[in-house]
């Protein structure tokens, strides 16, 4: 067992984080600031970016489903940022009913395929040492005149993302 002390630094192999607002905010402009980074752009909404990194445009998760295909994509890229997770998600839904078809009639199942296959795929990048930046848009809410804005995600993938992110905001 080893303790670290208050004063020494904390060891950070790589590092996710979650970017979230609403529309023309800048979260993808601010995404492309993190350090030597690609943009998977799922949403094809990056050429609104103020700022740029080299970008895999229109990406479907089927084009990098493929661990070997990802790890070559990836090769000299110190972060990745997943713009949208949302449309990301949507693209996983795409991809598992397209190699399952019958995931379509079955939603609970669906929605532990995505789970699955979005655990991995963070797990397999954060074992690159590469660091993640998922960009969300928002979703609004009111609790009577209060307005909250929350990360937009389909189902339980809010959770994931959420829980596998080291820092949001």
């Amino acid at each position: 067992m080893q303790i670290t002390k208050k004063d020494e630094s904390l060891k950070l192999e790589s590092f996710t984080i979650t970017i979230y607002g609403e529309a023309g905010a800048g979260k993808t402009t601010l995404g492309n600031t993190a350090k030597n980074a690609i943009v998977f752009d799922f949403d094809e909404g990056h050429q609104r970016s103020k700022l740029s990194s080299d970008v895999f445009e229109r990406v479907s998760y089927k084009e990098i489903a493929s661990e070997s295909k990802l790890r070559a994509l990836l090769s000299g890229y110190d972060t990745i940022v997943i713009d949208t997770a949302g449309a990301m998600i949507d693209s996983i839904k795409d991809y598992l009913i397209e190699k399952k078809p019958q995931l379509a009639a079955q939603k609970l199942q669906m929605y532990g395929e995505i789970k699955s296959e979005f655990t991995s795929f963070h797990k397999f990048i954060r074992s690159l040492g590469i660091n993640i930046v998922f960009i969300m848009h928002v979703k609004e809410s009111f609790e009577g005149e209060i307005r909250r804005l929350k990360p937009l995600a389909e189902g339980s993938s809010y959770d994931q993302i959420i829980a596998k992110s080291d820092m949001i905001g």
